[in-house]
């Protein structure tokens, strides 16, 4: 019994090994709606996420200066939120 257990584990920790490891970078993608927010703050500040972060009313959630600097990045950068402007939901 205890040797049939001590094969599926190591016959388990194989099938482990052999599994891709983490650091393959699977694509990210940004929302319609988080683009739209990304690209009004990018609109009033370009590239100073430090303000980004203080206005209460173009970042309601009051995101931090890295998570935006994160999320710009996930979107594609500060270049492709400004080149992208008319992709993106209108304004309310």
């Amino acid at each position: 019994m205890i040797g049939q257990e001590l094969y599926q584990c190591r016959s388990m920790l194989q099938a482990l090994e052999k599994t891709p490891s983490s650091s393959d970078k699977i694509p990210r993608f940004s929302s319609t709606s988080e683009m739209s927010y990304l690209q009004k703050l990018i609109s009033k500040y370009q590239e100073d996420v430090e303000a980004m972060a203080l206005d209460r009313k173009l970042n309601p959630d009051q995101r931090t200066a890295g998570q935006l600097r994160r999320a710009i990045r996930k979107a594609g950068g500060s270049s492709k939120l400004t080149s992208h402007r008319g992709t993106a939901a209108v304004d309310s």
